[in-house]
């Protein structure tokens, strides 16, 4: 477990470094996240940041030097120490110990919202703007509406075997499985199923595939 999740998760939200190509972080090839794998920081607002360096020493990542500045300038004023300071073209960057994290902190507005969530939890991947037509979903409702809420949960599994079953044995190549997946990180889509199903150009076999396992689910209860 990393020192930050150690010691901090349910305090503040603790979300992982992506890489700016696969939207994703390094991984085994089982799927499981890349044990040597550490790159976690506190989310702050403004694009602010806070890692662990190491021994009890935190690094402070603000990517605007005047806010940066101005920050530095509150740590002075308030007499909280801080080590290493360094002015970039654009980003400013300092070093401060534990025993004043919650001080500065509050100074980079690190948020508490989402505290308790898994640093690799889906919810801290990003989302891509993407809008299916009204029309479509209306479709993909009136398909749903027959789902009673017990069932919700067989519902999620139509949607992922459709997935696995479907969409990545048509785009796969010589007999192998298309990785989706990674697929959906890259895109920035891992949270958004239905949207990337669409983009795939897969909207109406997916509807016909839910409306036939749905059929067939009540048949056979």
């Amino acid at each position: 477990m990393s020192y930050l999740t150690q010691h901090f998760k349910g305090k503040y939200r603790i979300v992982p470094e992506l890489s700016p190509e696969s939207h994703d972080v390094p991984r085994e090839e089982d799927g499981t996240v890349d044990k040597s794998y550490d790159d976690l920081y506190i989310k702050c607002q403004f694009g602010n940041k806070i890692y662990y360096y190491g021994r009890g020493t935190f690094v402070a990542y603000i990517p605007s030097i005047i806010r940066g500045k101005n920050i530095l300038k509150k740590l002075d004023e308030t007499n909280i120490p801080y080590s290493d300071p360094h002015i970039y073209d654009s980003e400013v960057e300092f070093k401060f110990k534990t025993a004043d994290m919650d001080a500065v902190a509050n100074l980079l507005k690190a948020s508490s919202f989402g505290a308790d969530i898994t640093p690799y939890s889906l919810k801290n991947f990003p989302k891509a703007d993407v809008t299916i037509p009204t029309n479509k979903i209306n479709e993909y409702k009136k398909i749903i509406a027959a789902i009673q809420k017990e069932d919700l949960l067989t519902f999620s599994r139509f949607t992922q075997s459709f997935l696995s079953d479907v969409l990545a044995k048509k785009l796969g190549r010589r007999n192998k499985p298309f990785d989706y997946k990674s697929d959906m990180k890259k895109l920035m889509m891992a949270r958004q199923t239905k949207e990337y199903i669409y983009t795939k150009n897969m909207w109406d076999e997916y509807l016909k595939y839910l409306e036939e396992k749905i059929e067939k689910f009540y048949k056979e209860k």
